[in-house]
Formats: structure tokens, C-alpha cells, sequence
């Protein structure tokens, strides 16, 4: 892990010489692989959590399936931050980030829609009767040989267990792989950090067109 007072260009740039890497900056803190190519800024303060902590502190995600070549990272605002906060209607912003690979099944699924059950099977769940609710249309990306979509939800019902959050999630152009990012929290929260949870979306970014 690497700390310091470093510029987050310069700590992205960094990513280069090392498989994965967590850093902070006086500007936010920095989520990164090089393995996975991918990049991902968050304000200062927030508090960085692998995939065994969230698991162990979030139940919904112990269903979720997982590879050897999987990426996952949780974050948390706030002033007592705890991993049980991700995917739920908390009163301070969370934060998902995934590198997954993709199985037939998925693979002919991706069209715009389908990108949005990559990491959460929204269509799965609703046939369970989870309550899901488009908050925006799906908009298309593409950059480079990589497509992707980005779409907004609200899950659950009700002041105590809805919560709206944003995806973003880019595909490679053999359609084998995916990258996700999810930014939520209650339906309150959401509105209120609604500029901050937009800069973090806008500086998620997958380079060397996703190979």
C-alpha cells in the first residue's frame, strides 16, 4: 500500500509498476490495478475495504459468485465507516469496485440493458421480488474497442430500506471481461452528495481499451 502527499497523477501513473495499489492524496484516494487496468478516484476520507471484509460484514454479497481473476474493492464515507454500509440505505456515501470476468451466459446479454446485471443480477432478484426502479435511461458509452452503459436505480422500498444508486460498467470488445462501478446510499444522501458521487463515476476509467 502506498501513502502519501504524491499528486493523484502522479499516483495513478504509479499503478504502472505495481499490481494493485490503494493511495491516498491530498485530493482523494486512489483505487487502482494494473492487472485489471483500471482507475478509480474517491474524496478524502472515505475508508477502503476488500472483498473478504465486505462479505463478512454484508450478507447479500455472500451469495455473490466469485473467480480467481476477480477484482473487488468496497468503499465507505462517513464519520464511523463499516463495511455493512455498502448496498444499503446508509446516511453517507459507498461505493463498489469490480473487474470480473464474463460467463456465456452474461456474454449474450450485453446489450446496454443487460450491462446492469453484470455485478448486481437486477432481473434475478426482481423475479424474487426485489424492488427495483430505473431511476435514469441506460446511456450508452463507448471508448476506444470498449462499449458500456451507465443507469441509475432505486432498491427496496420504503424512508428505511430503499436506497438509489449509480453504475457504471464498461465491456471489452471480445466480451469476456467487465469492468463495474456502483456509487449509492439513501435516497436523502443521494441527492445531497449528488455532485460528489458524479466525480467519482466520471473519473472511473479502464485503459489500454480493456485488454
Amino acid at each position: 500500500m502506498a501513502r502519501g502527499r504524491l499528486s493523484c497523477f502522479a499516483l495513478a501513473a504509479s499503478v504502472l509498476a505495481a499490481s494493485a495499489l490503494v493511495g491516498a492524496c491530498s485530493d482523494g484516494v486512489i483505487l487502482a490495478s494494473d492487472a485489471q487496468q483500471l482507475y478509480v478516484r474517491l474524496p478524502s476520507g472515505w475508508h477502503v475495504y476488500g472483498a473478504r471484509a465486505v462479505e463478512a460484514g454484508n450478507s447479500f454479497f455472500s451469495a455473490m459468485s466469485a473467480s480467481p481473476e476477480q477484482y473487488f474493492e468496497g468503499a465507505v464515507a462517513g464519520p464511523r465507516p463499516h463495511p455493512s454500509a455498502i448496498w444499503s440505505p446508509s446516511a453517507y456515501p459507498w461505493a463498489i469496485v469490480e473487474a470480473q470476468g464474463l460467463t456465456s451466459g452474461q456474454q449474450l446479454q450485453m446489450s446496454v440493458e443487460g450491462l446492469s446485471n453484470v455485478l448486481i443480477p437486477i432481473d434475478s432478484l426482481a423475479e424474487q421480488g426485489a424492488e427495483f426502479q430505473q431511476l435514469s435511461q441506460p446511456q450508452a458509452m463507448v471508448r476506444g474497442r470498449l462499449r458500456g452503459s451507465l443507469v441509475s436505480f432505486e432498491y427496496g422500498t420504503g424512508p428505511d430500506t430503499a436506497f438509489d444508486y449509480e453504475q457504471a460498467t464498461w465491456v471489452n470488445n471480445p466480451t469476456t471481461k467487465a469492468w463495474v462501478l456502483i456509487v449509492g446510499c439513501s435516497p436523502t444522501c443521494y441527492q445531497l452528495y449528488r455532485s460528489t458521487l458524479g466525480r467519482v463515476v466520471n473519473s472511473f476509467y479502464v485503459g489500454n481499451e480493456g485488454t
